[in-house]
């Protein structure tokens, strides 16, 4: 078994931005928002999400926590690991 453990790509949540979801925007949107404010730069000028994710998945994933209690998806949108959970927290941490 081939060990795919990557260093550089550990995860500390404590270093992370925090976002929390509002039940008003769809989980996609708030990911770009909260990239984007960890960026310091306007969301349209982030690569689009569908480059990295499929914001429909997301979306759907976490349009009802209740269907996903314990989902957690992990993904990186350019320089940024983001981390979505169906508690409606967004982190991102910038790489």
């Amino acid at each position: 078994m081939t060990d795919t453990h990557h260093p550089q790509n550990e995860f500390d949540p404590e270093s992370a931005d925090r976002y929390e979801l509002d039940g008003d925007t769809e989980t996609s949107t708030a990911v770009i928002e909260a990239v984007a404010e960890t960026a310091g730069c306007d969301p349209l000028d982030l690569d689009p999400l569908g480059t990295y994710v499929s914001p429909d998945a997301i979306d759907a994933l976490f349009t009802d926590s209740r269907r996903n209690p314990d989902a957690t998806v992990s993904f990186f949108y350019g320089d940024h690991q983001v981390v979505v959970r169906s508690d409606g927290t967004i982190l991102v941490h910038a790489d």
